[in-house]
């Protein structure tokens, strides 16, 4: 990162970070890792940025202190760099405490706020009212993350309840609803008793 940074400066470029960060590794393209990579490396080309570092995280973004996302910020204060670029505040923070920190940061002139996906650029000018904007981002983001957590909950409880299975059968079986049973496979059954056959 220090090696990145004197090449930045020896480029007379600004040197910023990036953050892409997915839920699970099953996000959709739009969303994906790889996509936020790709889109953050162009923005940040064509602003002039020279990216050091681009933080890559799967995890939810709905808990409060995130590692990765705080240990980067602590780098930020560290080192004195401002610029930090994501997506979309979506993708940057779903829990108000690191919401927090982050809008505390650019009213005090310590970071400048890259959204790429939106074309918004937030730093210490940011007015009343694009204080308003990304504050009802971030409760919606929260709403939903809140949201999500409760109906799985309720309804793997129904399912407990219920005698249901909560997840998936496992590979080379299926779950009947109706008799509550897994139930052997019959497309998958050949594969799976070739692998017994062979290994057990």
């Amino acid at each position: 990162i220090i090696d990145g940074i004197k090449q930045a400066q020896a480029s007379n470029k600004t040197p910023a970070f990036a953050y892409v960060r997915v839920s699970s590794d099953k996000q959709e393209d739009g969303n994906s890792l790889e996509y936020q990579e790709k889109k953050a490396k162009e923005y940040s080309e064509r602003e002039g940025l020279y990216l050091i570092h681009i933080f890559s995280v799967i995890e939810s973004a709905k808990k409060e202190n995130q590692i990765v996302f705080n240990t980067m910020l602590d780098l930020c204060d560290k080192l004195g760099l401002k610029h930090l670029v994501f997506k979309s505040l979506d993708r940057m923070t779903r829990n108000l405490i690191d919401f927090a920190r982050i809008e505390k940061k650019i009213i005090k002139n310590e970071l400048i706020i890259h959204l790429f996906q939106d074309g918004k650029i937030y730093n210490e000018d940011i007015t009343h009212n694009e204080k308003f904007e990304l504050g009802i981002q971030a409760l919606l983001g929260k709403f939903w993350s809140d949201k999500i957590s409760y109906d799985v909950r309720k309804g793997n409880l129904f399912k407990a309840q219920n005698g249901i299975a909560q997840y998936r059968s496992p590979y080379g079986y299926i779950y009947d609803l109706e008799n509550k049973e897994h139930l052997i496979d019959k497309v998958s059954e050949t594969d799976i008793r070739f692998i017994f056959d062979e290994f057990d």
